[in-house]
């Protein structure tokens, strides 16, 4: 086991590696072990077909066969695969540019192109990172394959088996976040999930990522099925970085107004939990990782505050969980379309999102 203090703020994380009982005192349980408070829930897709069919079949068979690859065979394909993208993809790669130099700053052509090529790179290890670890690790010894950095309040909250939301941006490996917060004491982790269109292909999604113990539930009805995982003392999984189509909030993101979720704050008053934010970064080492917690709102900081500020407030730790690896963020996203350069009048949320704010207090008063 190695334990290596490391200081972040104004509170010391502990990194450990090794048993479950230096994991927050948590022990590991396997799968069927987990008491799941909300039944199974098919979250799929609505297109359908032999065609569909074959599509899912094939995107199936080639990740199969990427992750049993050998590392430095890997590393081949997903270069090459990485330059293909960046050369035919326009759309997503001239929207990538525009977010990158909005949040890091003008840069060179050649350097912002190098960052794109890398953000595609690191895309295609993310889609491929959970297969390739159950194949290649035994389940009894994943956790030794990550660095766990922990938080007081993090460990506090395995240890009271409190209930939480558990926020993370399109960083490092994030579909592995979800899978290492049951192992160390989280579970039942539910994450909030939008299927792919392909129905086929969003079954096998789910079935493997049920496997490595994460159930989800469709974003339709989860208000309500949150309600009995936090009771439960497990987690609610949520991606909220990127642009929000529904209902959204405007708050600033790297000094520009952005469409943003509300559900995080609306989660937060309906059920009392607090929001944890982690990421999972990749680490030089092949197949390790190091998970890290970071910020923990409690609620009763949060009362009295809109969903506006609160998603606020997840951006600004977004964006220093973000400038700590900018080589591992899903740049590739036009994450400020349909937002104005700046925000009306010069603040920070519009007209409507003021009433809408002094309206929900005025509900939570009540």
């Amino acid at each position: 086991m190695r334990s290596c203090p490391v200081a972040v703020g104004s509170s010391a994380r502990i990194c450990t590696r090794g048993s479950m009982a230096e994991h927050g005192g948590a022990k590991q349980r396997a799968l069927d072990e987990v008491d799941w408070p909300i039944p199974r829930q098919a979250v799929e897709g609505t297109e359908d077909g032999p065609l569909k069919r074959l599509e899912a079949w094939c995107i199936g068979a080639l990740m199969g066969t990427c992750a049993r690859l050998p590392d430095r065979a890997l590393d081949l394909v997903i270069a090459g695969a990485a330059r293909i993208a960046f050369r035919f993809d326009r759309r997503h790669r001239e929207a990538g540019r525009r977010f990158l130099e909005q949040a890091l700053g003008t840069m060179p052509r050649a350097e912002s192109d190098r960052r794109l090529r890398q953000a595609y790179a690191h895309f295609f290890r993310v889609v491929l990172e959970p297969r390739r670890l159950t194949l290649r690790v035994p389940e009894d010894r994943i956790l030794e394959r990550f660095d766990i950095e922990w938080t007081e309040d993090a460990r506090r909250l395995v240890e009271e088996r409190r209930g939480c939301i558990l926020v993370t941006p399109h960083l490092g490996s994030w579909e592995l976040t979800p899978r290492i917060a049951g192992l160390v004491g989280f579970a039942p982790v539910y994450g909030i999930a939008k299927p792919v269109k392909n129905r086929p292909l969003s079954i096998r999604i789910q079935r493997e990522r049920e496997t490595s113990g994460v159930r989800l539930m469709p974003r339709r009805g989860a208000m309500v099925d949150a309600v009995g995982v936090i009771r439960a003392g497990g987690a609610v999984g949520m991606l909220v970085d990127q642009r929000a189509r529904k209902r959204p909030v405007l708050a600033p993101f790297f000094g520009r107004p952005a469409r943003c979720d509300r559900s995080v704050g609306v989660l937060v008053k309906r059920l009392g939990a607090p929001i944890l934010m982690a990421s999972c970064l990749r680490t030089d080492e092949p197949l390790r990782w190091r998970v890290r917690f970071y910020a923990c709102f409690q609620p009763e900081e949060l009362r009295g505050e809109s969903p506006v500020e609160i998603a606020a407030r997840l951006n600004r730790v977004f964006e220093r969980m973000i400038l700590d690896a900018p080589e591992q963020y899903f740049w590739l996203h036009d994450r400020y379309k349909d937002t104005p350069a700046e925000f009306p009048d010069g603040g920070e949320v519009t007209r409507g999102d003021t009433r809408r704010a002094q309206s929900e207090r005025k509900e939570e008063q009540a």
